[in-house]
């Protein structure tokens, strides 16, 4: 349900209790990794603005990762966990 949530085109906000702050900027509680980064470069590749930037800071938790493909949900599980 929060990944359709924050899918959609609107504007969501982060409802309270949702996030933690991590290097200063809040962060879902739902993710299993957080990266903070700076900005290190910006390209024009056609109609795409890409930001390539520098990890300062991350931090993970255990469990399985969400994955999404061809419209489908799945999980990547743990490798450390087999």
């Amino acid at each position: 349900a929060l990944t359709v949530r924050y899918a959609r085109d609107e504007r969501e906000t982060i409802e309270p209790g949702e996030a933690d702050m991590f290097e200063g900027v809040p962060v879902l509680q739902a993710g299993l990794a957080h990266f903070a980064c700076r900005t290190h470069d910006r390209r024009i590749a056609g109609d795409h603005l890409i930001i390539i930037g520098e990890v300062v800071g991350f931090r993970v938790k255990p469990g399985a990762a969400l994955t999404f493909f061809r419209g489908l949900y799945g999980q990547a599980d743990d490798p450390r966990s087999t």
